[in-house]
């Protein structure tokens, strides 16, 4: 998608779940399918997400590290950092 607008768009007016980029790995694709249900019924908890492989294997300790070895940023890469420290605060 070419905007944040065009992928809500397409999950608010399709039925089908927006296509993946390729290179994701299997648990990427199996969270983000949990995640993209349509039913409210049939998506997990946000404790159940929490709890799958592919996030709770995240490294905390390494995405701090990279966090901090960052320090020249364009605005993506500070939004990018702000919403890791905001993940890694769940932890």
């Amino acid at each position: 998608f070419s905007n944040v607008a065009a992928l809500l768009w397409h999950i608010a007016k399709t039925v089908a779940p927006p296509v993946l980029p390729e290179g994701l790995s299997q648990e990427c694709h199996d969270f983000c399918a949990l995640c993209f249900k349509r039913e409210p019924e049939e998506r997990p908890s946000a404790r159940r997400l929490l709890r799958h492989p592919f996030v709770a294997t995240w490294n905390v300790e390494a995405a701090k590290q990279r966090i901090n070895a960052n320090t020249s940023q364009s605005e993506d890469s500070r939004l990018s950092v702000a919403a890791n420290r905001r993940i890694s605060a769940l932890f």
